[in-house]
């Protein structure tokens, strides 16, 4: 087939192709205008050995605390992956959680493992206030696990500190995604129509 033959078929099919770019166009924009504005949270946690063993060898103890804060660091990453430390971070918080099953209470935490010392937890909140109770209690739901894992052991104690919560406003942006919908409905509707001729031609 030839462009001009391309063009025949998209002209006697431009109404199908202009009523499938309206129909996802305004679809989007519906869609965009029901969703409510959402609060990304990225709180950094610093995560630092706070005992030393006095040896012989203490001179190389420094490198050693370093490695053993990058494998608690693993630990911390996977607490905030675990659906019981998620809800005693929202029990902390006093607040509701957003989710009851156990999927998707696995996935209320994103932890990024940044160095050997430093994680980053991301999540997200429909409300600011509840976004800050939350960045609050995360480390304290982390160092008070981190007193029931270590117990006695006088050696083996970390210190589990936050810096202040960067949270960003997100709004939903309707015109911006309309125009997305309308460019994507108007792909879909000349797909349908090439679609529906190559089988009628057969």
């Amino acid at each position: 087939m030839e462009l001009r033959d391309y063009l025949k078929i998209i002209k006697k099919h431009y109404l199908l192709i202009l009523t499938v770019t309206i129909l996802v166009g305004v679809s989007s924009f519906v869609f965009t205008l029901t969703r409510t504005v959402v609060y990304d949270t990225s709180l950094s946690l610093f995560i630092t050995r706070t005992t030393s063993q006095i040896t012989q060898d203490y001179k190389y103890d420094g490198y050693y605390a370093i490695k053993a804060s990058e494998l608690f660091s693993d630990t911390v990453k996977q607490w905030l992956e675990s659906p019981e430390v998620v809800v005693e971070i929202y029990k902390q918080a006093e607040i509701d959680l957003p989710f009851k099953s156990l999927r998707k209470l696995r996935k209320v935490f994103s932890a990024y493992k940044m160095s050997s010392q430093f994680v980053e937890v991301r999540f997200k909140e429909r409300d600011e206030q509840k976004a800050q109770k939350v960045s609050s209690a995360i480390p304290l739901v982390l160092q008070s696990k981190t007193h029931e894992l270590t117990g006695e052991m006088k050696d083996m104690s970390f210190s589990i500190k936050a810096a202040n919560p960067i949270i960003v406003e997100k709004n939903p942006k309707p015109l911006l995604n309309s125009l997305i919908g309308l460019i994507s409905g108007f792909v879909l509707g000349i797909f349908i129509v090439f679609f529906k001729e190559y089988f009628r031609k057969d």
